[in-house]
């Protein structure tokens, strides 16, 4: 299959590159960042 669209492609294999490591249980994402706590006053 040729992809004519490089975006369309890359898109594509990005979803499918998540799917398969979401489908294995695998964490990719970043975690979030910690909120900074209140400057005491």
């Amino acid at each position: 299959m040729i992809e004519r669209d490089p975006l369309a492609a890359l898109q594509a294999e990005t979803a499918r590159l998540i799917a398969l490591l979401d489908g294995h249980g695998i964490e990719w994402r970043m975690p979030p960042e910690p909120i900074p706590p209140e400057p005491a006053v």
